[in-house]
């Protein structure tokens, strides 16, 4: 469902004729890259700490017919390059990353790219759009914030403290 979420969100925001690259931070197991490698059919890169969820994901892309259209790096996401030309950022990371995470993409990232944040917000940038899929396990994991780039305000309290 996750995966669709995304797919939809970027064919909304960003047809494919813009989409010429496309980052995953946390790629963990490559899944979200390969999807969309195989149903966009444009090349994704994904940065990941753990080397074996790295090797994982390189075999599956070329095993899925992908592997020409996906890299894998196994680099600490806050290490990683995002200053190279993209056009999305994907991220599917916990929510105690994310203030961190703002402030990497206020200085790294392009102004024309957007960023797809699974399951959790980032926590003080005011979303373009918000998705939400059908509860999996009596709880609502299948969301997805879409933001363009802005500066993080962090005399904000964190999210999860903000009156509604």
């Amino acid at each position: 469902i996750q995966l669709k979420l995304i797919q939809t969100a970027m064919s909304k925001h960003q047809p494919k004729q813009n989409l010429k690259r496309i980052v995953d931070l946390g790629s963990g197991d490559g899944v979200v890259c390969i999807h969309l490698a195989k149903t966009m059919r444009i090349p994704t890169v994904g940065y990941e700490l753990n080397p074996w969820l790295v090797l994982f994901s390189k075999i599956q892309a070329y095993r899925q017919g992908v592997g020409h259209l996906c890299t894998f790096h196994c680099r600490d996401l806050f290490r990683a390059d995002i200053s190279q030309p993209h056009d999305a950022l994907v991220l599917f990371v916990v929510p105690s990353m994310m203030r961190a995470l703002e402030l990497k993409l206020e200085r790294e990232m392009s102004d024309q790219s957007k960023v797809y944040a699974a399951r959790f917000p980032l926590d003080t940038w005011d979303e373009e759009s918000y998705t939400s899929g059908p509860p999996t396990g009596g709880y609502n994991v299948n969301q997805l914030w879409v933001y363009s780039k802005q500066k993080s305000n962090h005399d904000l309290p964190p999210r999860s403290e903000r009156k509604k």
